[in-house]
């Protein structure tokens, strides 16, 4: 584990480390302290018993701005991605935050959770093998269940209010029409394309221009260097190191 005492922030839930001095691969930081917040598991909006959500993710990177013996603040990545809901605002924050944000992503940064890295001043990942970023795009998913269910026997029928004519249109029950198949995908491609500018942005001069890295490709973490994903290849010390510098 990194080097240093850890104290209170946002409820206890964030680490804040001193960095290391001195030694192979740290940097002096004088005492420095640096927050070390963990975005970890499925990213949602509201979080859970033993999960944190976006907003209380923001709610500490404000906490970590406030705080003046803290000096910057590291991202410590293990997560698929997730929600969509509430992955912009955290990114902004991140973006937007008045003291340096560092990213460790230790093993998954897919998806959201890469959007929020992205707007990080520098990206490591753990891992040259076995470390995974990427994953960049937007999805949902249908399941029609109608033929199956006729098939059975069952007959499903949704009554609507007598205006309500586009309402819960996206249903296990009946087939998607052309209409709303055609919103959903405008939808996704509208929600895709702020993806994309955000991370465009977060990583401005460092995205690979042989790579189309928006497929959706999840890359290990040698190629999430070479295609410019990530920074380096690094412990969360040397994230921590790296804030605090």
């Amino acid at each position: 584990k990194p080097q240093g005492h850890g104290v209170n922030l946002a409820s206890g839930i964030a680490q804040v480390l001193a960095g290391r001095s001195g030694g192979a691969g740290s940097a002096t930081t004088s005492g420095s302290k640096v927050a070390v917040i963990p975005v970890q598991g499925t990213v949602q909006k509201r979080g859970g018993y033993c999960s944190l959500g976006t907003k209380d993710l923001v709610a500490q990177i404000a906490a970590a701005n406030r705080d003046p013996e803290i000096s910057a603040i590291v991202l410590d990545i293990d997560s698929p991605g997730g929600q969509v809901d509430g992955t912009e605002e955290f990114a902004q924050a991140v973006a937007l935050s008045q003291k340096p944000v560092v990213a460790y992503i230790d093993g998954l940064g897919a998806s959201a959770a890469y959007w929020i890295a992205s707007q990080a001043s520098f990206i490591y990942i753990n891992s040259a093998s076995t470390g995974y970023a990427g994953s960049l795009g937007v999805l949902c998913m249908s399941i029609d269940q109608s033929a199956f269910l006729e098939k059975q026997g069952v007959k499903v029928e949704i009554l609507r209010s007598t205006r309500a004519v586009d309402k819960a249109k996206m249903n296990p029950v009946e087939p998607l029409s052309d209409d709303v198949r055609a919103a959903v995908q405008a939808d996704l491609d509208q929600i895709g394309e702020t993806f994309i500018a955000a991370v465009e942005k977060g990583r401005a001069g460092k995205l690979s221009t042989k790579e189309d890295v928006f497929t959706g490709k999840v890359y290990r973490g040698s190629d999430a260097k070479k295609h410019g994903l990530v920074d380096a290849i690094g412990s969360l010390q040397d994230a921590v190191n790296k804030a605090a510098s």
